[in-house]
């Protein structure tokens, strides 16, 4: 036991890293952009919504992937390790190429939708067609790096993630500061960092896996396509509703007012970040359960769960900590506006005492991922969404006050830990 769990610290430290740094690029765009100009970070607001929309809903690629082949590499199967990458990067490649053409061919009334208001248009789709370019960029490389946590290369997605953080910051700061070029030009930072990481993954992982013969040979079959497609089923739906969570929630902030949509921008970038933090250890319970549920290791299995709830419990306390003592100076970086600072100071409570329940809420995902609980989560997802979210949004509709939002979204965190924990007592 002493061995795997040296091996469960070896992969937490590095996928923590790694999830903490994959949201890095969105909140590097609003910090520069927040500074310069309030509009910019609103239009910002609109465009990264409807681009994180379609990618959130979209991401069970990057959960079944890392559950396959995490699966396939206990097997020790070369041939399978390629025919799941070869897969997994198929219909990453269709469905990034769908939502561009989808993305570009609707923005009118997806603005229309998500609440862009007239003054914000110009720069809401300069921002969003720069964005676009790189979008099925961005699908590919988060996958090829869902890839290689599968096989256990967790350092190098470490790495890869951090690379596309440093090229993307250092871009922004060029193009915005030096050069004082528009909004728009974030995005080209964000484009070009993914570019390249990409290549750069793509290239390491098939000389991990020795897929030279990537894309010459086809080495899956019908019938693992149509598995893979029957996982990603379940999983869209509940991608779709937790989606429909986020995109509803700025919609309805950009109705209320543009400080309030400022606002919530800034805020769910701090969710984000301890979210997409707390991630990585739900990544090692996906890993670690998935790799050992099946194989009759029931006593690996909840020990590895158990130590994954310290780990989750532990990190959320950490940051319910930083995010309390660490207020104005967190808040300051993001805007100078007075009535936008007002606002987050005003919401920021929520923040705060939130943290254990999030952190707990992500690694029972993580657990019911690695145990193939599709289906659960689906359902999960969709109860959640129409009898507690929708609640909230309405009551936040109805007074016009934002923080009846948040506290739908908290409420959202906390039903997901409820619910999630009863079945993974049933299971385990």
């Amino acid at each position: 036991m002493q061995e795997t769990r040296g091996h469960l610290l070896k992969m937490a430290v590095p996928l923590i890293i790694g999830s903490l740094l994959e949201p890095i690029s969105s909140v590097t765009d609003n910090a520069f952009v927040g500074r310069i100009d309030t509009n910019w970070l609103g239009a910002l607001a609109f465009g990264t919504i409807l681009l994180s929309s379609f990618s959130w809903v979209f991401n069970f690629i990057i959960h079944v992937t890392t559950e396959s082949m995490s699966k396939v590499f206990g097997e020790g199967k070369s041939k399978d390790l390629v025919g799941t990458t070869q897969v997994s990067l198929l219909i990453s490649l269709i469905v990034g190429l769908v939502t561009i053409f989808f993305l570009y061919l609707f923005q009118v009334p997806l603005f229309s939708l998500v609440g862009v208001r007239p003054e914000l248009v110009d720069v809401t789709k300069s921002y969003f067609l720069t964005r676009l370019i790189g979008h099925p960029f961005m699908v590919l490389f988060l996958t090829t790096i869902s890839l290689l946590r599968g096989i256990s290369q967790v350092k190098a997605t470490m790495f890869l993630l951090l690379l596309s953080t440093v090229i993307n910051s250092g871009l922004n700061y060029l193009f915005l500061y030096q050069y004082k070029l528009g909004p728009e030009y974030a995005a080209w930072g964000t484009n070009i960092s993914v570019i390249i990481c990409f290549f750069i993954a793509l290239a390491f992982h098939l000389k991990k896996i020795g897929g030279r013969q990537l894309f010459r040979v086809r080495s899956f079959s019908a019938g693992d396509l149509l598995q893979f497609s029957s996982k990603s089923g379940n999983l869209f739906i509940r991608s779709l509703s937790l989606t429909s969570i986020f995109f509803i929630s700025t919609r309805l902030a950009g109705k209320i007012s543009t400080v309030d949509l400022a606002a919530h921008q800034i805020l769910l970038q701090f969710w984000l970040f301890s979210s997409f933090f707390i991630d990585g250890v739900a990544v090692v319970a996906n890993i670690y359960v998935s790799r050992w549920s099946g194989g009759g290791a029931t006593e690996k299995t909840k020990w590895a769960i158990r130590e994954c709830f310290y780990q989750g419990l532990g990190f959320g306390v950490l940051f319910t900590a930083v995010y309390f003592f660490g207020e104005d100076s967190f808040i300051s970086t993001f805007s100078s506006d007075p009535q936008v600072l007002g606002k987050i100071h005003e919401l920021w409570p929520l923040i705060v005492w939130s943290q254990i329940i999030n952190a707990m809420a992500f690694v029972i995902d993580g657990v019911l991922f690695g145990a193939r609980e599709y289906r659960y989560l689906r359902n999960m997802m969709m109860f959640i969404f129409v009898a507690v979210f929708i609640t909230f949004a309405f009551i936040a509709q109805s007074t016009n006050q934002i923080i009846y939002l948040w506290s739908g979204l908290v409420a959202v965190s906390f039903a997901r830990l409820v619910i999630g924990g009863f079945k993974i007592n049933k299971i385990h």
